[in-house]
């Protein structure tokens, strides 16, 4: 007597083998999209680092902390695209709005007879489940009080 099609025992271990596989590939499929969001939120905000590290080279009033200010500067999260424009207008990751910065003045330096501030600059997302990320860097620039003046750093500005 021959058999005809598949056990019942053959056919739910098929697709309990099935079903482990396609899990296997979504749970990878899963961790590579995280990583290729937090990917793009970090690059977003080393943009914007630097558009502001130039920006603070170059002396521009509109992110230099202020003594008055008690020498730091934030925007919030939703504040940003009107402090650069430049940067808005591509939606998703890439709109500043979606990014707080924090510029703080952590002291002087005498370089070449120029006084120069060292600033720090923050840039913080909202990441998922994870929380607020940030990264940092510093800079140098004219001090406050001298902005606007002859460039600190000519070449630069």
């Amino acid at each position: 007597m021959r058999r005809r099609g598949f056990t019942m025992t053959e056919v739910l271990f098929a697709l309990l083998v099935l079903s482990l596989l396609t899990a296997l590939v979504a749970v990878a499929l899963a961790g590579t999209l995280r990583q290729t969001s937090a990917a793009a939120n970090r690059t977003q905000a080393v943009r914007l680092l630097s558009d502001a590290s130039r920006r603070l080279v170059a002396g521009d009033y509109a992110v230099l902390p202020t003594p008055a200010g008690g020498g730091r500067r934030s925007w919030d999260y939703g504040e940003l695209a009107g402090v650069f424009p430049d940067l808005s207008g591509e939606g998703g990751r890439a709109e500043p709005d979606a990014y707080r910065l924090t510029i703080t003045s952590t002291g002087q330096l005498n370089l070449s007879g120029s006084t120069l501030t060292r600033y720090r600059l923050e840039v913080c997302w909202r990441e998922g489940g994870a929380g607020e990320q940030c990264v940092d860097a510093e800079t140098i620039g004219p001090d406050p009080a001298a902005a606007g003046s002859t460039p600190p750093l000519p070449g630069l500005n």
